[in-house]
């Protein structure tokens, strides 16, 4: 009776070695490489195209917040997901020297890793998009790009390039619309004469590109209001700083118009 129990256990334990054994000596190839790079590229596609469609329709607008927010978190952590699938496989190629070359590489590349992983994790930060202003240790301005490794920050005095790194070690500080340059409203009304709502604009916009204090990476827009006087229009405008928005109400309140600060 013993014996019939022990060649039991010793027949229903073999398969699970065989398993172990076959997992074990799974090889992985070039083609496994490029069949799982495709395999990732198509479905990054699709998370872009889907991101696309929510972007484009008419959702509620909580609807849409939320909806973008979940995509790009989703696309935000796919990318190093899909980096590290693919370096693993690409290791298993070849463990010895493909392990090697990774090793080297991470070496050699320690510094844009570092910024690498300090942008993964602040870019979850919803504050850090394109148009809000902060202010770090040696500048302030307005961010007009969010890049992997670093975002560019406008300022008076030029673009900074800002990594990463020093954001999350040296920490920043968000700041208002009222404190620096930025988007603001204007209601602006006719004062003199009266035109059409065409020739109205044309004018306000030639007098806006005449002035120093426009930031033209950004769109600016005037439109007629409704239910006004036809001469009252809104002017959406994104200045450079605070000092030239009030510089920017008195010249056009000296051009025949009335200007107010809307927000």
């Amino acid at each position: 009776m013993v014996s019939l129990k022990l060649t039991t256990s010793f027949e229903v334990t073999i398969p699970k070695f065989i398993f172990m054994d076959h997992l074990l000596n799974i090889q992985f190839n070039w083609g496994n490489f490029l069949l799982a790079a495709v395999c990732l590229l198509a479905l990054f596609m699709v998370l872009q195209f889907i991101y696309g469609v929510i972007h484009n329709i008419k959702l509620p607008k909580n609807t849409l917040h939320f909806s973008e927010g979940i995509l790009s978190k989703i696309l935000l952590i796919y990318e190093p997901v899909s980096i590290l699938i693919l370096t693993g496989i690409f290791i298993l190629i070849n463990p010895s020297f493909h392990g090697l070359l990774i090793l080297l590489f991470v070496m050699f590349s320690f510094g844009h890793l570092k910024n690498y992983i300090s942008g993964f994790l602040l870019r979850f930060d919803a504050n850090l998009v394109s148009g809000n202003q902060i202010a770090v240790k040696d500048a302030k301005g307005t961010i007009s790009e969010v890049c992997r490794r670093h975002l560019k920050l406008k300022s008076d005095d030029g673009v900074h390039i800002l990594p990463y790194n020093k954001l999350l070690t040296e920490g920043y500080t968000l700041a208002s619309s009222k404190q620096m340059g930025g988007f603001h409203q204007l209601v602006v009304r006719k004062t003199e004469g009266e035109n059409s709502i065409i020739h109205e604009q044309k004018n306000l916009m030639d007098l806006l590109v005449m002035t120093p204090y426009v930031d033209w990476n950004y769109k600016t827009e005037i439109t007629p209001l409704k239910n006004t006087e036809n001469n009252t229009f809104k002017i959406n405008v994104h200045v450079k700083s605070k000092s030239h928005l009030y510089d920017l109400i008195i010249l056009i309140n000296e051009s025949g118009y009335t200007c107010e600060h809307a927000n």
